[in-house]
């Protein structure tokens, strides 16, 4: 025995000291009032570990759909000038429409022509070019605004004074 504890002994020592410090983190500290509540900082960071990741996996989710969401372009606005006569009423929606990322329409807005806001019945009353802001806003918030050039020819012909 006194052969066993010359060659081990220190060895032996270092193993009851670790697993008394071990034994001490996983219980947690017996002198303090709350002990029976408190769990050792080895359990402690294993618990809060384990919860964690239940809860990273969800936010993990969330980061992804939003950033699936924010990855997303804005819709996009397509303009289709048909030849606009002056004095004629504007179905804003034949000339303009918009589609969202995944292809599907999104309703339009006409905010302004020539920087005047304008009502639902509109119509050119002078021959020219006009300067139209549109705005779209798809199903996730997603909003884009274009700026286009409406050109508006006469209704049968020029008139004298009259230029496009």
């Amino acid at each position: 025995m006194k052969l066993i504890i010359q060659e081990y002994g220190l060895t032996l020592l270092a193993v009851l000291v670790s697993g008394a410090l071990i034994f001490l983190c996983l219980r947690g500290n017996a002198g303090d009032s709350e002990a029976t509540e408190s769990k050792g900082i080895l359990s402690e960071a294993l618990y809060h570990g384990n919860a964690q990741a239940g809860k990273s996996y969800e936010q993990q989710e969330d980061r992804r759909v939003c950033s699936s969401l924010m990855a997303q372009d804005a819709p996009l606005i397509v303009c289709h000038t048909y030849g606009i006569k002056r004095g004629q009423s504007i179905d804003w929606s034949r000339i303009f429409d918009a589609r969202d990322s995944q292809g599907r329409m999104v309703p339009i807005r006409v905010l302004s022509v020539d920087g005047k806001k304008i009502a639902d019945d509109f119509s050119f009353e002078k021959i020219g070019k006009y300067q139209v802001v549109v705005e779209a806003v798809d199903t996730y918030g997603k909003r884009s605004r274009q700026r286009f050039q409406l050109p508006v020819l006469p209704q049968t012909g020029m008139q004298e004074g009259e230029e496009l």
